[in-house]
């Protein structure tokens, strides 16, 4: 596909989302409205043309038997290939550090200074 052409169907997609999210049909309907701003707030990086691209997948693939929520909306940036920003890399790695303090024990360590493979804690932090 034509790169003009694409750009020009992701505009329509926007429009459609915008009318779709945006204006109920009539006063007895509710609308949640989903926006790159969202994917954004979450971490995200994007462009607006790469974050609309995730909102139409999110949308065209909707399920109302399970709704869309942050993870969903996690999941589908993730399969885009977007980038977390620096800043929740690097806290990330920070907290990475943290958990290889060889004065840190904590629930999620064994005696021999492994981790625990069903553990879901943060090691390294608190105490």
């Amino acid at each position: 596909m034509d790169e003009n052409l694409k750009i020009k169907q992701l505009e329509k997609d926007k429009e459609s989302l915008i009318k779709h999210f945006r204006k109920p049909k009539n006063k007895l309907e509710v609308s949640i409205t989903w926006s790159v701003e969202d994917i954004r707030s979450q971490g995200w990086e994007c462009t607006d043309k790469q974050g609309m691209k995730v909102l139409h997948a999110m949308l065209k693939e909707h399920d109302a038997n399970y709704g869309v929520n942050w993870a969903t909306l996690d999941n589908w940036c993730e399969a885009f290939n977007l980038i977390l920003k620096k800043e929740l890399e690097n806290t990330t790695e920070e907290i990475r550090l943290k958990s290889l303090k060889k004065d840190s024990y904590d629930v999620g360590i064994k005696e021999n200074n492994e981790t625990l493979d069903d553990d879901l804690t943060i090691l390294g932090i608190g105490n």
